[in-house]
């Protein structure tokens, strides 16, 4: 899929968000997520899941007990006790890798084309204080990928609660000073 990243022709859009795959030698290395709000665009960038047919976020899975039956009472842990747990599975993604602002004019350090794009960086560590969670950003490997070496799989505008999550990554993560 070929996606055009310019600005946006609605402009009740606030906001359009395009995910895909960048690969090196038929390898998938990361999941990147392309974010064009109003004056801004920047990319998350997420680990790859291990063992699966196609690429995905990195996750992990929690087992969750739906009992229905709270207890508390005699009779409800008696009758809690004889019902089987019922069991189910949720799927966690796992934070990115790192969030960056697009560079306008880079060249691809693989493909040599010239373009908007990213630096690669080493994972942003997470640290708490008590000032609350900060975000400090990883070092840069001198990596630049282009967007147009990314293989775009959808492209859509998102609800506005996940606007105020983009929102908050990028707040965390980008323009942190130490």
């Amino acid at each position: 899929m070929n996606f055009d990243f310019s600005a946006f022709d609605d402009k009740s859009i606030t906001m359009r968000i395009s995910e895909g795959v960048y690969y090196f030698e038929d390898t998938p290395i990361y999941i990147v997520e392309h974010v064009e709000e109003d004056l801004s665009e920047y990319i998350l960038v997420y680990e790859v899941q291990e063992g699966t047919e196609e690429p995905m976020k990195k996750f992990t899975t929690m087992s969750v007990n739906t009992h229905t039956i709270p207890g508390g009472t005699k009779l409800s842990n008696i009758i809690k006790s004889r019902i089987p747990p019922r069991i189910q599975y949720k799927k966690i993604i796992s934070e990115p890798i790192f969030v960056s602002n697009i560079i306008h004019m880079g060249t691809d350090t693989v493909t040599g084309k010239v373009g908007k794009g990213f630096f690669e960086r080493t994972k942003d560590r997470e640290v708490l204080s008590e000032n609350g969670r900060k975000v400090i950003p990883g070092d840069y490997t001198g990596i630049f990928i282009g967007l147009s070496s990314i293989e775009w799989r959808k492209s859509y505008t998102p609800l506005d609660s996940v606007i105020e999550t983009y929102r908050r990554q990028k707040e965390d993560r980008i323009n942190v000073w130490g």
